[in-house]
């Protein structure tokens, strides 16, 4: 058998990335917990992400022999950010109206809750659920995207499960947490740009706690309601995106990255 064609060939690589994926998700904290014991609550919980940022970045420098700027243009981190949270913006503004509503703002929410439920856990995640699991399969597999989509969405669906005891909560926010991890997977295909899926995870995540609008991800049918809304305005600016103002229009520089 030809080693180099065996090496090149889209099944291994993507074995590879998936047992990079697996170890990086699962045992992460495993290893947080082996090398440095005394760490709880929230250092643990950063220590976690940051093995986790590291590894995913680590992997791809090592998968395709490159250094760390290449690796960040493989992930898709070198593209405009003002203009993937502007166009986060404009696609979210139906939650806090909405939120506001029908829920009351958060006044016990602390700067280190907002910190790692707004920002830092939404930044990790899709670094590694988008940028690595899913935009490697699918740039370097050729499986296609939902066959590079679903798995890490079906993991992340999963995850999120432990928000509640009850089953038919579980389901729903399995198929919830999964349909938005779709969702961002294609915001990564159609824009080519790992912050456009940032920009969405973490101002959702955002209004979300800003306003405490559910105890778990799945909330109620209202708040079900409007994040489906900012989907379909996500969807119908992406799909015209070229006639978006130059200011929301993330892929403009993209050719020039």
């Amino acid at each position: 058998m030809n080693l180099s064609k065996l090496r090149d060939s889209r099944w291994v690589s993507g074995l590879l990335i998936l047992f990079i994926f697996y170890l990086l998700n699962y045992h992460s904290d495993n290893l947080i917990k082996l090398l440095f014991p005394d760490f709880s609550g929230y250092v643990r919980w950063g220590a976690r992400m940051t093995v986790e940022v590291a590894g995913s970045i680590a992997a791809v420098m090592l998968l395709y022999k490159t250094w760390l700027t290449g690796a960040l243009k493989e992930m898709a981190v070198v593209k405009p950010v003002h203009k993937a949270l502007l166009l986060a913006f404009a696609a979210t503004l139906p939650l806090p109206l909405i939120y506001g509503f029908g829920s009351s703002w958060a006044t016990d929410a602390g700067a280190m809750e907002l910190l790692f439920f707004t920002f830092l856990s939404p930044v990790s995640e899709e670094i590694l659920f988008r940028g690595f699991a899913f935009w490697m399969l699918y740039r370097y597999t050729n499986f296609g995207f939902w066959a590079s989509a679903l798995l890490p969405a079906a993991v992340f669906g999963v995850e999120h499960m432990a928000q509640s005891q009850e089953w038919m909560q579980q389901l729903g926010i399995v198929a919830i947490t999964g349909i938005g991890s779709i969702w961002f997977s294609w915001l990564l295909m159609r824009w080519e740009s790992l912050w456009v899926p940032i920009a969405f995870h973490v101002l959702m995540n955002f209004w979300w706690t800003l306003f405490d609008a559910g105890a778990t991800a799945l909330g109620d049918i209202t708040t079900i309601a409007v994040r489906f809304s900012t989907i379909l305005i996500s969807i119908l600016f992406t799909i015209r995106k070229e006639k978006l103002p130059d200011l929301l229009r993330a892929d403009k520089t993209m050719s020039d990255s």
